[in-house]
Parts: C-alpha cells; sequence; structure tokens
C-alpha cells in the first residue's frame, strides 16, 4: 500500500491522500498505526463531513473517498463554515422573527435545525454533508438568537430548564465525547444523532414560550400583550404608564442600581449562572478542539477567551448603567476602533500585545453583542440590528480564534484582521444618531414598551 507523497504542505489546499480503501478497510488497529507513523504527517485529519475522527483506537474504517487535511486546514475550514452559518443565521432569521413573531419563527427554525441534522447524519456525500453542516449551524444559531431573547423577556420558569439543555447540551455531550474517545470505539454519527436529539428538545420547549410581547406591542395586539406580561410576573408595571423619553444626563448611576434591582426580580441569577456555565464549557470545548486538531494548546489563552467572556457581562451591565444603551455600544464599538488602530500602528513594538488586546478585544465584542442582543431591539431597525448582531458574531469569533491560536496565524493575516476590526466598527458613530432614552431605560419600561 502506498501512501500519496503529493500532500501540500501550502495553507487552504486540501489534496486526497491515495488510500486503496479496500485494502485500508481490512487493516488492524496496529497496522493503521505503524501506517500513519509512516506518513510522517501527524497533522493529518479524517476532513470527512467537517468533523474528526474522534477515536484513534477504532478500527472501523468507511470505504468511501475520503479527502484528509492538515489541522490547521481543518481548523480554518472549520472556522468559516460554523461562523459565516451563524452571521447568516442572525440576520435572516432575526428579520424574520421580527416581523412574523419569534415564537413562529422559532418553531420553524427548530423544524429546520432537526431535519438538516438528520440529513447531516445521513448522507454520505460529502459535498452534501458540508452543505447540511452549514445549514445545520445556521438554523442552531438563529434558534439560540430567537430563545435566547425569548428567555431573557418571557421564558417561564418551567421552560428555562429546556432552554439551558438547548443552548448547552450538545457543547457538554460534545466536550464529554472527544474527553474519553480514546476509550471509545463510535463513529461519528453518533454524535449527530445526540445533536438531532437536542433538535427535538429545541422543539418541544419553542412550542411552550410565549410569544414576545415586545413583538405584540409593535403589531398593537396590546390585550394579548398584557396577558403575557401577567402572566411572567403576576401583574402589569405601573412603569409603563410614566415613561419618560430621555435626558440630557448622560451619566445616571441610579440606573445601574434599579437594573440590579429588577433584574434580581426577573431571576437574573439563572442568567449569571448561564455565563459562568459558558465560560467553564467554553474554556474545555477550546482545549479539547485543540487537542482534536493536534495542535499546540495555549492554556493561557483558553482562560483569558473565559475570562473575558465572564468579564463581559457586567462590563455591559456597567456600560448600560453609566451611559444607556445608545453610548454604552458606541462606547464597546469606539474601543474596538480605537485598540485596532493602536495595535496596527505599534505592532512592531510589542511582541507581547497578542494576548492582552485580543483579551481586551473580545470583551468589548461579547459586551457589543450583549447590548444589540437584550438593549437595543425598540432603538434599532430590523435590519441595522440583525446585521450589527451577525458581525458582531463574527467579530468575537475571530478574537476567540486568535486568541487561543486554533489557527497558525501568519503576521500578515492577523494584521489584517485587526484592520477588519478597525474599518466595520468605523460605523460606530452612526449610532449618535440613534434616540437616546437613558433615564427611561429602566428594565421595566425597556421590557414591556408601549
Amino acid at each position: 500500500m502506498e501512501f500519496s507523497k503529493n500532500l501540500s504542505e501550502e495553507v487552504g489546499v486540501c489534496e486526497y491522500l491515495d488510500y486503496d480503501y479496500k485494502a485500508f478497510a481490512q487493516l488492524n488497529y496496529d497496522e493503521a498505526l505503524q501506517l500513519k507513523q509512516n506518513t510522517a504527517t501527524p497533522g493529518v485529519k479524517n476532513c470527512m463531513r467537517n468533523a474528526i475522527r474522534l477515536s484513534e483506537n477504532t478500527t472501523r474504517y468507511r470505504n468511501l473517498d475520503i479527502p484528509f487535511c492538515h489541522s490547521s486546514i481543518l481548523g480554518y475550514r472549520m472556522f468559516l463554515l460554523k461562523n459565516l452559518s451563524f452571521m447568516i443565521g442572525s440576520i435572516v432569521f432575526g428579520i424574520l422573527g421580527d416581523v412574523f413573531g419569534r415564537k413562529k419563527i422559532s418553531v420553524i427554525v427548530a423544524i429546520l435545525w432537526t431535519l438538516s441534522t438528520v440529513c447531516l447524519s445521513s448522507l454520505p456525500d460529502f459535498g452534501a454533508s458540508e452543505i447540511f453542516f452549514v445549514a445545520t449551524n445556521c438554523f442552531n444559531k438563529s434558534l439560540d438568537l430567537l430563545t435566547y431573547i425569548n428567555l431573557l423577556e418571557i421564558s417561564p420558569k418551567k421552560i428555562r430548564f429546556f432552554a439551558v439543555l438547548t443552548f448547552y447540551g450538545r457543547i457538554v455531550v460534545f466536550v464529554f465525547l472527544t474527553r474519553f474517545s480514546d476509550l471509545l470505539n463510535f463513529d461519528w454519527n453518533i454524535l449527530l444523532h445526540i445533536c438531532f436529539c437536542f433538535a427535538l428538545v429545541s422543539l418541544f420547549h419553542c412550542w411552550y414560550i410565549p410569544e414576545s410581547p415586545r413583538w405584540l406591542i409593535n403589531h398593537s395586539k396590546y390585550k394579548d400583550a398584557l396577558e403575557v406580561m401577567k402572566e411572567i410576573i403576576g401583574y402589569v408595571p405601573n412603569e409603563i404608564l410614566f415613561e419618560d423619553e430621555g435626558t440630557d444626563t448622560i451619566i445616571y448611576w441610579d440606573i445601574f442600581i434599579n437594573s440590579f434591582r429588577y433584574l434580581r426580580k426577573r431571576k437574573i441569577k439563572t442568567m449569571t449562572i448561564m455565563i459562568l456555565f459558558s465560560a467553564v464549557v467554553g474554556f474545555i470545548e477550546e482545549t479539547q478542539v485543540l487537542r482534536i486538531l493536534q495542535s499546540k494548546i495555549d492554556a493561557r489563552g483558553a482562560i483569558v477567551v473565559s475570562t473575558s467572556r465572564i468579564v463581559s457581562f457586567f462590563y455591559a451591565m456597567m456600560l448600560f448603567g453609566a451611559f444607556g444603551k445608545k453610548y454604552g455600544l458606541f462606547c464597546t464599538l469606539m474601543s474596538i476602533t480605537f485598540v485596532s488602530y493602536v495595535v496596527i500602528c505599534f505592532r512592531d513594538s510589542s511582541s507581547n500585545i497578542d494576548i492582552r488586546v485580543n483579551a481586551f478585544l473580545l470583551m468589548t465584542t461579547c459586551s457589543a453583542e450583549m447590548l444589540v442582543y437584550a438593549y437595543l431591539p425598540d432603538l434599532f431597525p430590523t435590519f441595522l440590528r440583525c446585521t450589527t448582531l451577525g458581525m458582531i458574531f463574527f467579530f468575537s469569533s475571530i478574537a476567540r480564534i486568535i486568541t487561543v491560536e486554533l489557527i497558525d496565524w501568519t503576521e500578515v493575516m492577523r494584521t489584517n484582521v485587526y484592520i477588519i476590526f478597525f474599518v466595520i466598527s468605523l460605523p460606530g458613530f452612526f449610532i449618535l444618531k440613534l434616540p437616546d432614552t437613558t433615564l427611561a431605560d429602566l428594565l421595566t419600561t425597556r421590557l414591556f414598551r408601549v
């Protein structure tokens, strides 16, 4: 059996290895391990379906034309396919959710996610699997977007468990299977079938989440909105009758204090626990992905990513309380602009700037994501808000990737990333043209604005 010597080392190229697959399928583990050692390319990974062959001890091989890639190329493709689908989903289905109702669209997206997961786990064709991989991630992120907003606004206590299970269940299963993959002997499709189960769970809890009261109010369905509000918090807040539309004072710390008081009433501890859990699981996930891709694990970078996620929540709340939603988002985007510009100017003079700068960029992009997520639905037009949210998803993914060095970025590529950050954050100046509702920005009136 001859191993092809034509495996390209160039980034972006994924060539086929000339295996005799029928003979390869008959190999035992020792022979396959010896063959792999003889290739002198330990970074080669199975790229089929954009998935990773988890178990190194498996003796089962598919008699298929399977492409093999270097781990850095695999990481690059996974990054693009996953995050581009996140961006598309947040824009398209975010707009549809605002137009037709978040409950209706979330149910439709959950059904599409279920179907795409079935297709992804059953289709053997590599090209078709790539399409359904993008579709699955697109529907998954869209469902997160729609149900996350509903979780903040209206999710009943009995449904929150299913929401949390949907958000983090797949990640927990992924971490568990990859952590103990060396002791297991299973096919990657098992994980896809588990993903299908979580898609069914998401479909279940989507049926029981009521429609967004903000969407009902915007469509003049005031009676239905009041019924939903009364069902959730037990009463109709009086603040909606005495709403002050703005102030000339930018800094108003009482809003920050009052918002936390109200958040405690709204079971914000659930959201805090979810954020902390996300940071911990995210740290494990990053290190596991690096281990699977046979890349050097930078524990410091993974710790920075997790810490930035936690700090970004409190940073966003501080900006919200001190400056309001308009100037809070403006500060985050202008911070990205300033830091990116400084890095572009002084990259050659400091070799230790990357980890600190990436941590700050990640914190600000996550904070901007939260502000757009929960604080700006009544200020941003639908298209502008969903488009901005999609771009911020992409920004935070880039910051996370270059922080943990999942991809072997060259100096030129890193500089180009900071240039992209700088250029795309410039439209933050247009936020100054949005109306300011700083004094009226108590969370009660924000959630139930008439």
